[in-house]
């Protein structure tokens, strides 16, 4: 289990996060609750000199627990849990990059992104996105054989980014 480490909001000295996501009142103890937002990000609301702004926890655990040397500006949930903001679950990305481990999509009918049957063909067909461009890797006459195209395409252009949680 991970030990939980604590450190001051920059700009809200009665308030600190945790490196497990939580986010704590200083004056009071009293460890805030989350809302969550209509995108599912769990967000908390500080206060200063009587005027309320409303955080994203991932970005403050990120901000304070997560180097971030090339100064990227997106938290990557790396697995896909919008609501877990351990520090060990985020990581800085672009914007590309956090789309490169994006969630299945509530449409997809195969379990897997980027693969998808084609009734035309009476095919499975493999896709991935290289640099904001969709890429066709093929069809397949097995789903598992188009999920492997996937997989092999996104380690080759995903590298670190590649969707390891499905």
């Amino acid at each position: 289990m991970n030990d939980e480490i604590w450190e001051t909001i920059n700009g809200f000295e009665h308030y600190s996060v945790s490196s497990l996501g939580n986010v704590r009142n200083d004056k009071t103890g009293r460890v805030l609750k989350p809302r969550k937002e209509g995108g599912g990000y769990y967000t908390v609301v500080l206060c200063l000199k009587g005027i309320q702004k409303t955080h994203k926890i991932h970005r403050l655990v990120g901000d304070h627990f997560i180097e971030n040397p090339e100064n990227k500006r997106c938290i990557d949930h790396i697995n896909h849990e919008r609501t877990d903001n351990r520090a060990e679950n985020l990581r800085w990305a672009t914007t590309s990059e956090n789309n490169m481990n994006a969630s299945i999509k509530s449409n997809n009918t195969s379990g897997y992104p980027g693969v998808y049957f084609d009734k035309r063909r009476n095919k499975w067909v493999a896709r991935i996105s290289i640099n904001g461009k969709e890429t066709q890797l093929g069809y397949f006459l097995t789903i598992e054989e188009a999920i492997e195209a996937r997989k092999q395409a996104e380690i080759q252009y995903y590298g670190e980014y590649a969707n390891k949680s499905i």
